[in-house]
């Protein structure tokens, strides 16, 4: 008799985090996914909201708490997905870069740190994918003005490839379902699980002016 996993996904109001819960939810693990707000949240099918912002330690302990107190455990955590540029330079994204490259510093350190208690730690590093990433950026306050040239150029580059993105993500979400989770709602083992489908380097490739 197998033993339903308990899924906790964050982030899962919509892109990577919905599709991935829904994912989950479909091989038939109990998922759980985090939101920031429950009163502004959409309904996600069978998966069980969860308030929890990951920034406020307060609100992750009381989320964890509701989880335990509910299902009594969690076997299987999906957060801070990184990105192919966790591993390759994308110009005048260097702070994005430079928090993914962290994550995935993170990730492989932890995983040694923590195997010997029978956990193991997977990086998911997806390309362009059909979300709102783009849209919902920060912008910063004030821009050099020796960049600007090629800084709309790489802008419109990166529009284009997440347009033309063969992973669809919005809709609908279960066309683009993360194939690094299996049937068996486990995280198949390999560190490093570059996920799509042309997340090569030739994915971040731009018109660049050469000298």
């Amino acid at each position: 008799m197998s033993i339903t996993k308990i899924v906790l996904v964050t982030g899962v109001s919509s892109g990577i985090g919905r599709a991935t819960a829904l994912k989950f939810a479909e091989a038939g693990c109990r998922v759980y996914g985090t939101v920031r707000d429950l009163a502004k949240a959409q309904p996600v099918p069978g998966v069980t909201l969860v308030e929890m912002d990951v920034r406020d330690e307060v609100s992750i302990e009381r989320g964890i708490a509701t989880i335990i107190a509910q299902a009594r455990r969690i076997d299987v955590l999906v957060n801070n997905v990184s990105s192919v540029l966790g591993f390759l330079p994308a110009p005048y994204m260097a702070l994005y870069a430079a928090s993914k490259h962290a994550v995935e510093g993170l990730s492989e350190t932890l995983d040694y740190e923590v195997r010997q208690f029978g956990i193991r730690v997977a990086l998911v590093e997806p390309s362009f994918a059909k979300t709102n990433l783009d849209l919902n950026a920060p912008q910063a306050a004030s821009t050099i003005v020796a960049y600007g040239r090629e800084r709309d150029i790489v802008s419109r580059a990166i529009q284009k490839n997440i347009q033309k993105a063969p992973c669809r993500i919005l809709s609908p979400p279960r066309s683009c379902a993360p194939h690094w989770a299996d049937g068996r709602c486990a995280i198949r083992r390999r560190v490093r699980r570059p996920c799509s489908p042309n997340c090569a380097a030739s994915c971040l490739r731009v018109p660049w002016r050469r000298d």
